[in-house]
């Protein structure tokens, strides 16, 4: 039983005033009280309900719209959030999208909306019929095709007007969790490999928790941008777009999106990152911490000129400078001391039973640290564990600049 048998009856006035109603309520606790509503199982309500109150965070713009209706609690993990999503629609455009691994629809709803004509392509018949209804409710003309990616590829002719998107699913059969592209579903090697041979375009989503060059390689390194996306501090995908031919020396760009709209980027080549030179130091007034989207994309030593920094280390990936950059793309503290790390005395040495506390090429967890100096999480102290240019173990203790 599932929420695709139950589009019509969900999209009755009583189904949705119940759920109204109902909006900030326990679902759990609505299952144990009914039984059904509208001769709509309360399972099905109740899952209704916890999906609309996640995306309140995660998909806004869906959540407004009362005639919505969610796919299941997976699909909708693993679908994109409105504002990824959004990101998205501004890197590809033109005559005709095709979304060959369609889920939930959210990403075909948004980046459809730069392309004259579009297709969902979806092998589950469920998620194709709420796909469907929610792109009329939506009034988001997109083609909705029940088929699996690899067959869509056998049946239509790629074209050069075809710009295709894959988000293979990170999950094997028996719903745990996957990295490796081989383990993905449906291959993304092999229908990168043939839309390539095909000259076709490809926008690939990837699991944030994937090795980037190991990656490119396994796509047979036609890979001409790669984007890595965080979102408020964290790297939620990574996206690549393959081409017909190789290419030894794609774009990077690091994406850091906050939940309030706000965008920063950073791009680089690999030769770039290669080529860059980094001055060491000890010591600065600011210390700063590159985003997780510039670490994630191996953005190092050249950060260091950009923005005229000097690293702690060749693998101490923080900085110092006596100058105060407020567009850096990271977390920006003013240094008020830096010391020895020994566990047992920096309570007193800080002068403070709470601090904040982040290690960078250190041989201690933040666990282990906490149980050796006794300090507790939270306060206005950030401290930064770190192993120095001449291997020493040190902390920096900062303030927020």
């Amino acid at each position: 039983m599932h929420a695709g048998e139950w589009l019509d009856a969900l999209a009755s006035q009583e189904a949705q005033e119940f759920m109204r109603a109902n909006e900030n309520e326990d679902p759990f606790s609505l299952s144990l009280r009914f039984q059904e509503i509208a001769g709509i199982p309360i399972s099905i309500l109740a899952s209704q309900i916890r999906s609309r109150q996640k995306a309140r965070t995660k998909l806004p713009e869906w959540a407004s719209h009362d005639c919505i209706v969610f796919p299941p609690a997976e699909n909708l993990e693993q679908a994109s959030s409105e504002q990824t999503a959004r990101f998205k629609s501004t890197l590809i455009r033109g005559d005709r999208f095709v979304d060959l691994t369609g889920g939930s629809g959210i990403d075909s709803f948004y980046i459809s909306q730069n392309f004259r004509s579009s297709i969902y392509v979806e092998e589950q018949p469920e998620l194709c019929a709420i796909a469907e209804h929610n792109f009329r409710c939506l009034n988001q003309e997109i083609e909705v095709l029940n088929l699996p990616a690899e067959r869509f590829l056998e049946q239509f002719t790629v074209t050069k007007e075809m710009t295709f998107f894959l988000d293979p699913s990170r999950r094997d059969s028996d719903k745990r969790r996957v990295f490796r592209l081989e383990d993905c579903s449906p291959d993304a090697r092999k229908i990168c490999a043939q839309i390539s041979e095909q000259n076709g375009h490809c926008l690939l989503k990837l699991s944030p928790m994937l090795d980037i060059e190991q990656a490119r390689r396994e796509l047979l390194n036609r890979v001409a941008k790669i984007w890595i996306v965080a979102l408020d501090g964290e790297v939620k995908e990574l996206l690549f777009l393959t081409q017909p031919q190789p290419e030894d020396n794609p774009l990077y760009t690091a994406t850091d999106l906050n939940l309030n709209g706000g965008c920063q980027q950073f791009e680089f080549r690999r030769s770039e990152e290669e080529n860059a030179y980094s001055e060491y130091t000890d010591s600065g007034l600011y210390l700063y911490e590159s985003s997780a989207a510039l670490r994630k994309a191996g953005a190092f030593k050249i950060l260091s000129g950009h923005f005229n920094l000097k690293k702690v280390a060749p693998n101490t990936h923080l900085y110092f400078s006596g100058e105060f950059y407020p567009d850096f793309q990271g977390r920006v503290f003013r240094v008020l001391d830096i010391l020895p790390y020994q566990p047992k005395k920096l309570s007193s040495r800080i002068g403070s039973e709470k601090a904040n506390i982040t290690i960078r090429n250190f041989p201690e967890e933040v666990a282990q640290i906490r149980r050796r100096s006794k300090l507790r999480d939270g306060g206005d102290l950030y401290l930064f564990c770190y192993t120095d240019q001449h291997d020493r173990k040190m902390v920096a203790v900062c303030k927020k600049a």
